[in-house]
């Protein structure tokens, strides 16, 4: 399934990585690593990003509301909890601290 372009309808929040009520961002939400495997860099990036601080909050449900990132979408919450268990993997496996290095190669703009 080849990656699909923004959505342009009104009340969607462009900083959602997939979208409630989209058939095929349900698909993707459904299907976690192939909507990773589908992802380019930019939205990889912003996806990190978004799980890491949708994770690191104090109320973190589907749905919820943060003002730094908005809504979290039922159909991104399956992809942001994959990234999120990915890194937290990584962060105990390998000799690095893996939110530091996100943190100072995006500037800490997390």
């Amino acid at each position: 399934m080849p990656s699909h372009g923004p959505h342009e309808e009104p009340g969607n929040d462009p900083r959602q990585i997939l979208k409630d009520g989209c058939a095929e961002c349900e698909y993707r939400a459904a299907h976690p690593m192939q909507a990773l495997g589908h992802m380019d860099p930019s939205t990889f990036r912003r996806a990190m990003a978004r799980a890491i601080t949708w994770q690191t909050c104090d109320d973190n449900g589907p749905g919820h509301y943060l003002t730094t990132i908005g809504h979290v979408s039922h159909a991104e919450a399956p992809v942001l909890e994959t990234i999120w268990v990915v890194m937290l993997k990584l962060r105990d496996a390998l000799p690095l601290d893996v939110f530091a290095l996100i943190k100072s190669e995006w500037g800490g703009s997390l």
